[in-house]
């Protein structure tokens, strides 16, 4: 009987590491979908106060002139560039310019700084992909080892307990530290000392043109509701076909 309890807790422990595994995965995944559709830019723009906020602190800026001017749609372009060169190591972002309506250079968009915090950035992004193909890797070798010892399918709720505990433990590191403060803290763990990731906005049209941080909030929020869509999608199909094994 100790056998058995041990071998259902060992099992399930698998199951609760084939759920992460299969997140992590959905939400690579999602990360690259939403990258083709420049994180809906265009919906935070025209619809989620970035333009009025532009109108702002545009005109403020210390640094750079004219960007108050810019189109709907070189603010989109711009906003494609920069999320093209994270994707490549950070290349091109020193060349970033913004035009007038009648396709006149103003000036260059980032300056040293923001290029450089930008760059950081790139770093990470580089580790989505090995994480979504370590995640794929991992999820694998659990579900051949579950099956090789022909292990069931656990019961709904019990990946239900399992799923709900992780949302669970992440709205309540949020609920403590606070959305902002959490984003900030965040931001001190991963970028090195000394590498400028605060911007305001009166002196980074990159913090301007991207509101941050509400607008990275309303993607977080697009991404975890892909996410977790993919990966009950993802965990559905194992279930049925773990029926026919």
């Amino acid at each position: 009987m100790q056998g058995d309890f041990k071998a259902g807790v060992t099992e399930n422990s698998v199951w609760a590491i084939i759920i992460l595994a299969v997140f992590l995965f959905s939400s690579v995944i999602s990360w690259f979908a939403l990258a083709q559709l420049n994180f809906l830019y265009e919906v935070w723009h025209d619809r989620g106060g970035v333009a009025e906020h532009i109108e702002k602190f545009a005109p403020q800026n210390k640094y750079k002139i004219g960007f108050g001017e810019t189109s709907a749609q070189e603010r989109k372009r711009l906003f494609a560039e920069i999320i093209d060169a994270l994707h490549l190591r950070g290349e091109g972002l020193r060349e970033l310019e913004y035009q007038s309506p009648n396709g006149q250079k103003i000036d260059v968009l980032l300056r040293e700084p923001e290029v450089v915090h930008l760059e950081d950035v790139a770093r990470l992004v580089g580790l989505i992909k090995p994480v979504g193909v370590g995640s794929l890797l991992i999820g694998l070798c659990c579900l051949a080892w579950l099956y090789f010892r022909k292990s069931r399918f656990p019961p709904i709720k019990v990946l239900l307990v399992y799923g709900g505990g992780f949302f669970m433990l992440l709205v309540l590191i949020g609920n403590i530290w606070g959305p902002t403060a959490l984003f900030y803290q965040l931001h001190r763990w991963v970028f090195p000392d000394g590498h400028q990731w605060f911007f305001y906005y009166q002196d980074s049209l990159m913090s301007t043109m991207m509101m941050a941080p509400d607008m990275f909030g309303y993607i977080a929020v697009c991404l975890a509701a892909i996410s977790t869509l993919l990966a009950v999608l993802i965990i559905m199909l194992i279930r049925n076909r773990w029926r026919f094994m």
